[in-house]
């Protein structure tokens, strides 16, 4: 455990220029980063070491082994290495639990100045309740008693105010089906993004 990093990512981080979150008929924000030219989930996720980033991009790898036709992009706020690092470890997790996953079908993207998640509407959590509520708390432990997914090291510029988000976006580049989290334990239902595609 690195207590720094885990003190400087409770830290409020004030960021402007946050966009619109696109509605489903949009088109999709283009950023040459994400390349999208097929049916695609974009998938923005809290801090690497976040139980809930964690079951997002968990989730996202089994997705991603049985819809090749897909592309799944994972997007991270933490440098190359450390997402790189952190992904490894969301996949041995996965295959200890005993999913069939393989981290090379999706792609990660490092976004450390979140550029992407504002381009996409993406900010911060709007009050402390939204990452430390009752509610949230309650989350946590089911996640971990049921799925075995727990906090892992944070990640060096790792941000706890920020939040997550998806989209389902089709091969005309168009949003199809969009989830901005309403607090730190809303994961994204990728079944609804998968009917939005068309994909069964």
């Amino acid at each position: 455990m690195n207590i720094v990093n885990d003190l400087k990512s409770l830290l409020p981080s004030s960021w402007s220029g946050v966009e619109e979150v696109p509605k489903v008929g949009d088109q999709a924000p283009k950023d040459e980063r994400l390349a999208l030219s097929k049916k695609s989930i974009v998938a923005f996720v809290r801090h690497c070491g976040c139980p809930f980033a964690e079951k997002t991009t968990s989730w996202l790898l089994e997705i991603s082994a049985s819809h090749p036709s897909l592309d799944i992009i994972v997007i991270t706020h933490a440098n190359e290495q450390d997402s790189k690092d952190w992904l490894d470890l969301v996949e041995k997790n996965a295959i200890d639990s005993g999913k069939k996953v393989d981290k090379n079908s999706i792609k990660m993207v490092c976004d450390p100045d979140r550029t992407l998640y504002h381009k996409w509407g993406i900010g911060s959590l709007p009050t402390l309740g939204s990452m430390f509520g009752s509610g949230v708390m309650n989350e946590l432990s089911e996640l971990k008693d049921k799925e075995g997914i727990q906090n892992t090291e944070t990640k060096a510029g790792s941000a706890r105010w920020q939040n997550s988000g998806s989209f389902a976006v089709d091969d005309n580049q168009i949003i199809k089906w969009a989830h901005v989290a309403k607090d730190a334990a809303d994961v994204s239902n990728f079944n609804e993004a998968l009917q939005s595609l068309d994909v069964n």
